[in-house]
């Protein structure tokens, strides 16, 4: 298939670029051993432009990883630290998307769409088909029905409370019908239409994990009615495991639905297995970053990841290796540190170089466990492989030395005096 042949040129160019021009003759049978090799960016905490996560899709299929999830929603986390209602919804939230859904007054207090950075339908439509024809589904997020700041300060009416979290929290008891219809009517502005954003081939994430315990049965009923909704429209649906830590005696159905294993205490992996879901090993104490938090990885452990841990070995439990329930794993961003009191002002580039450090090694281990390398053999390797073709995420530029640039801003030339020659085109406004 096309996406195989893809694969195959991302070897091939592997060799040329260790090799110079030379390759050699012989037959290669490949395959990885994982479906799903995945990466997750909470882009909605931390604002990243269209450029950046393009430079990852590139970096991600450069080393044959071939699954984007995109955290498109989301908010400030400790909202019990303001000190009230009122405050609590000034906390920064982020939805990533154009939407249609504007302020009208009496009902929508404001419009959904972010300030900051957001993409618009068509660059969101147009990056899920590109990367598809390269084997590598984007899967777009919507979380509910927690983490939802921007949904409840666009219905603060849909709040379950006014007490910290509650906040950003869909009430599924007294408003259970009201918060539904507002978020099936949020992913049927992406899933219908004649061109939909998120076509019937786009995996969809509806989130559903970490709802307060206080209304069990109905979170339960309210993750049924989401699946169903995507499955209906004809979309494979993802979602957060949560449901051995809100379990209960309202179904929940499994066939054809992927699921983020991501806390064993939240979603046992055997119970899962048993119920029918297919996995994704996203265990949060082995494949979390939260750059420069204090907590979970900053960095991962390479180490740990290319000699002992296995994505099949989930919480005790072991998933054959061929099972069709058992689809990969998937590594994550999460950018908690947001907002004007815990922003640590960790930059595009920074967060890029905690995704490449673990990316050819966490690729490996899901393509074919990397018996043959040492953690500094696959070091090696990466430095003279580096990145994707016409990817520059770092924007490095050669340099004779460490001045890259010296101009003198008081002739009218431009004349780069640094011996790199990097010359003004021309000059405005310059005194």
């Amino acid at each position: 298939a096309a996406a195989g042949a893809y694969w195959s040129t991302r070897t091939i160019l592997q060799i040329l670029t260790q090799t110079g021009n030379t390759i050699p003759m012989g037959q290669t049978r490949d395959y990885p051993k994982y479906e799903v090799r995945g990466f997750m960016l909470d882009v909605a905490r931390r604002p990243f432009s269209k450029k950046i996560v393009d430079e990852v899709a590139k970096n991600m299929l450069w080393y044959k990883m071939n699954d984007l999830q995109l955290h498109l929603n989301d908010n400030y986390i400790f909202l019990e630290d303001y000190p009230d209602s009122e405050a609590a919804m000034t906390a920064y939230e982020g939805f990533r998307l154009e939407s249609d859904i504007k302020a009208d007054g009496d009902l929508i207090k404001h419009d959904l769409t972010s300030e900051d950075i957001y993409w618009t339908k068509d660059e969101m439509r147009s990056m899920i088909q590109d990367y598809r024809k390269l084997g590598m589904p984007i899967v777009p997020e919507f979380d509910t029905p927690a983490h939802s700041l921007s949904f409840t300060k666009v219905r603060p009416d849909l709040r379950m409370g006014t007490s910290g979290r509650e906040n950003d929290h869909f009430n599924l008891h007294s408003k259970y019908n009201d918060s539904l219809e507002f978020v099936t009517n949020l992913w049927d502005e992406y899933l219908k239409g004649e061109n939909p954003v998120f076509d019937q081939d786009t995996i969809i994430n509806v989130g559903t994990d970490e709802y307060s315990a206080t209304y069990t049965e109905q979170f339960r009923k309210f993750t049924d009615d989401l699946i169903a909704h995507g499955q209906e429209n004809g979309n494979t649906v993802r979602l957060w495991g949560s449901l051995t830590a809100r379990n209960g005696s309202t179904p929940v159905r499994s066939e054809g639905v992927q699921m983020n294993i991501w806390n064993y205490g939240w979603a046992n992996p055997k119970a899962m297995y048993e119920q029918g879901y297919d996995l994704i090993d996203m265990n949060d104490g082995r494949v979390y970053i939260v750059p420069a938090a204090g907590y979970y990885y900053d960095y991962l452990n390479q180490n740990h990841i290319a000699n002992s841990w296995q994505p099949n070995k989930i919480g005790g439990f072991t998933i054959p290796v061929g099972s069709e329930q058992m689809l990969g794993s998937t590594f994550a961003v999460w950018n908690d540190m947001t907002g004007p009191s815990q922003d640590n002002g960790t930059s595009d580039v920074e967060v890029f170089d905690r995704i490449f450090h673990i990316a050819p090694t966490f690729a490996a281990k899901l393509w074919g466990d990397i018996k043959d390398y040492s953690t500094n053999d696959i070091n090696k390797l990466t430095d003279t492989i580096k990145y994707a073709p016409n990817s520059n995420p770092t924007y490095e530029v050669e340099s004779v030395d460490d001045t890259y640039l010296d101009y003198n801003f008081n002739n009218d030339k431009g004349l780069d005096k640094s011996g790199n020659e990097y010359n003004l085109i021309e000059q405005k406004n310059v005194q």
